[in-house]
């Protein structure tokens, strides 16, 4: 939007110079404020470019930052993935334990109630 402005006020100063030119009534005072004027809009020009180039810089660190620690949330997704696979896994397995232990805890029960019962009453 600035440059834009700029640029709209210089082609009015440059439409009033030419008009003053065409009338003969140039004033070495008005050219003098003429060229101040110009002198000034270049170093608002170069100005406003040193600073998009700053912002250019800087928006391409954070992009970096930001990539990285994507990234980085990305790993820790995994691993958590990963920790919670390896529980859920770990859990049954001690489950898949605790019920052949009741089964065999069962078996030697019943085994033991067969042997209380003798061998003639089995079927």
């Amino acid at each position: 939007m600035v440059p834009a402005l700029l640029e709209k006020l210089q082609r009015q100063e440059d439409l009033t110079e030419a008009e003053a030119a065409a009338a003969m009534v140039l004033d070495p005072a008005f050219l003098r404020l003429s060229r101040q004027f110009e002198a000034a809009l270049a170093t608002t020009e170069r100005n406003l470019g040193e600073a998009a180039a700053e912002l250019d810089r800087l928006l391409a660190q954070k992009r970096v930052e930001l990539v990285a620690d994507w990234r980085e949330e990305q790993k820790l997704q995994k691993l958590t993935e990963r920790h919670d696979a390896r529980v859920d896994l770990e859990e049954a397995r001690r489950t898949e334990r605790a019920l052949d232990e009741l089964a065999l805890a069962r078996h030697r029960r019943n085994a033991r109630k067969e042997g209380e019962r003798g061998p003639s009453q089995s079927t």
